[in-house]
């Protein structure tokens, strides 16, 4: 879906909430990480809703080493 198909779906107000914070999981996510030297790649946040309340149902997150590091446990 395009980001007008999904603000239209979800109106303007809630899509405003869902971006923002996924944006604000994004940046803290990112920043514990990097105190660990490891870089956050990749994330999926699934939301609903629960009596009324936005909630975060799932997420998802790949991360990578930095390249300081010269092995990777997990696989590529």
């Amino acid at each position: 879906m395009t980001e007008a198909e999904v603000r239209e779906e979800l109106g303007d107000d809630c899509y405003e909430r869902v971006r923002s914070v996924s944006l604000d999981l994004f940046a803290l996510g990112t920043q514990e990480l990097a105190k660990l030297d490891i870089l956050l790649a990749d994330t999926k946040f699934e939301f609903g809703t629960v009596n009324g309340e936005l909630t975060l149902i799932e997420d998802r997150q790949s991360t990578r080493l930095n390249s300081s590091h010269s092995e990777s446990p997990y696989p590529v």
